[in-house]
Parts: C-alpha cells; sequence; structure tokens
C-alpha cells in the first residue's frame, strides 16, 4: 500500500505493474526451465519401482481449470481471512486496489497517506533492530563481528565496543 500511495503518477504505476509482472514472468520460466533441464540431466525416480501391494488402478475425476473462477478468486471476499490463510494474491490484490484508491482521493486523505509510510518505515526498521541491536551504539574499541545468532542477518561488520 505504501508503495502504491508513493507514486501519486497513475503513469508510474503502470510502468513499474509492467516491470513487475515481465519480472515475475521471466524469473518464473526461468525456475521452470532450469527445473526441468536438472530433472532431465539427473532423472530422478529412474528404475524406481513402488509396490504397496494394493491396486493402483484408480480412476480420478477429470477436473479443468476454469479462468473465470481463478481471476474471481484473487477478489478477497474476507482480507482478514486472506491474511490469516496466507493468501498472497489475495493480500496484493487488496494492497494496490487499496493504494489505487487512496491516491484517487487526493489530498483530502493525507493524514491516511502519512500513516501508511510511517508504519511501513516501522515494520521495515524491525528486522534491522533485530539483526544489529546495538547498530545504534558507537563505541570506542573496533571489534571485528562474523556472525549473527540469525543466520540471514549474518555479515561481517566492524562495531566499536
Amino acid at each position: 500500500v505504501s508503495g502504491i500511495t508513493g507514486m501519486r503518477d497513475p503513469n508510474s504505476i503502470g510502468r513499474v505493474a509492467r516491470k513487475s509482472v515481465l519480472a515475475y514472468l521471466g524469473t518464473t520460466c526461468f525456475a521452470v526451465v532450469f527445473g526441468l533441464g536438472v530433472a532431465h540431466i539427473l532423472q530422478p525416480g529412474e528404475g524406481v519401482i513402488l509396490d504397496f501391494g494394493q491396486n493402483t488402478d484408480k480412476h480420478f475425476a477429470e477436473s479443468s481449470f476454469d479462468l473465470v473462477d481463478y481471476l474471481i478468486e484473487i477478489v478477497p471476499n474476507n482480507i482478514f481471512v486472506a491474511f490469516s490463510e496466507s493468501n498472497v494474491l489475495q493480500v496484493v490484490f487488496f494492497s494496490i486496489f487499496t493504494g489505487m484508491i487512496i491516491n484517487s482521493l487526493g489530498h483530502a486523505v493525507d493524514p491516511v497517506r502519512d500513516f501508511i509510510h510511517s508504519a511501513a518505515k516501522l515494520v521495515l526498521k524491525m528486522p534491522m533492530a533485530i539483526c544489529y541491536p546495538n547498530s545504534s551504539v558507537v563505541r570506542q574499541t573496533p571489534v571485528e563481528i562474523t556472525t549473527s545468532p540469525w543466520p540471514l542477518c549474518a555479515k561481517q561488520s566492524r562495531v566499536f565496543i
């Protein structure tokens, strides 16, 4: 929501949306081609015979994909349910829709826009405070730190103790 409300020009939103979709499709195509290539080279499951002692001739009902139903499912019935069930596509749709509505209301909703930007800064600052708890404290003796209790936050940095 913060990113959309930060772009007040509708043309810039369209440019960013096109670039995002192209990046998503490009990385998805790369991942599919890479996965198929690795599977073709390694041939996982080759020569494996699974016998569970049961008749494996089952007749499964054919399923079909309906594009209209898929597009309808993008719009959340309840945003809180979408958040709790981790339905990312519905959350993204809600965020983009909310940002566009806020932008369309102009300066009348500047307090809401400022609140959203402040909340975004707060949420983005929290991981930094967890990963680098002493980053705001500057002391006198330099010490090299190469690990962190959180592996994703580990990096080599110079801290003054």
